[in-house]
């Protein structure tokens, strides 16, 4: 099935920019799950179609590139589109432009389906709906899976609490560069120009975690531990 790409309208909130004027990292992530969402909206393969088979989308990992900053009163659209199956992976690639048509973030995505009753993975080829053709189009390729060999330093223990729970019972896929925006400085978030995230385990209700960073030359390094055992890791890439 060919999948119609559209070029949807996003808003931007003015709780989401820092005083500088510029957009706080984690609403990057809001817009794209927020472009993504309206794509799929009235599909087959939408939140709300999934949901009847008891079935859901899960962000494996996501990884993009800021090439602007985005600035207050700034108006921006986007567009997203599946690319290909990987493995249990699918593929699924975005980019952010201006009202002049400048690209401001491209980037690319890798999801998972989940069976929402038992939280078993789905193979590709096993689900009950039909999936969109593959495109042409790809924007960027980053390897879905991270190997970790940095030496962390913990920076904080930390606990779940309900603001962070997503309606599947994990936490919110936002909610993680939202914690680690608290230990990033104004010149980090203006100088982030990409950004790999990598969901490795769910934390839920009420889990303990610790944060852990290593910072080496331009690369600030984060990794969200439970029970000793890495959960989420970050790489953000500064200028």
């Amino acid at each position: 099935m060919q999948e119609v790409i559209k070029n949807i309208a996003l808003n931007l909130r003015f709780k989401d920019f820092l005083p500088c004027g510029i957009l706080k990292l984690p609403a990057y992530l809001d817009l794209i799950n927020e472009l993504i969402t309206q794509q799929l909206k009235g599909t087959h393969i939408s939140y709300e179609s999934l949901l009847k088979h008891q079935l859901a989308f899960i962000l494996s990992s996501i990884h993009f590139e800021i090439i602007k900053n985005i600035s207050y009163n700034e108006k921006i659209s986007g567009s997203t589109w599946h690319v290909k199956v990987v493995g249990l992976f699918f593929k699924r690639d975005f980019i952010l432009h201006s009202e002049k048509g400048e690209t401001l973030v491209c980037g690319t995505s890798y999801w998972i389906v989940i069976n929402t009753q038992n939280k078993n993975i789905l193979r590709p080829n096993k689900l009950p709906v039909e999936l969109f053709d593959d495109q042409t189009k790809e924007v960027c390729y980053v390897n879905p899976k991270m190997n970790n060999t940095y030496e962390l330093k913990l920076i904080n223990t930390s606990k779940t609490n309900l603001n962070h729970i997503d309606p599947f019972g994990h936490m919110n896929n936002v909610m993680y560069l939202t914690l680690i925006n608290d230990y990033l400085t104004i010149e980090d978030a203006q100088n982030v120009y990409f950004i790999s995230l990598y969901y490795l385990k769910e934390l839920k209700y009420g889990d303990i975690f610790t944060i852990n960073r290593r910072i080496i030359h331009d690369l600030l390094y984060f990794a969200f531990e439970k029970n000793n055992q890495q959960v989420f890791l970050a790489e953000l890439k500064r200028k």
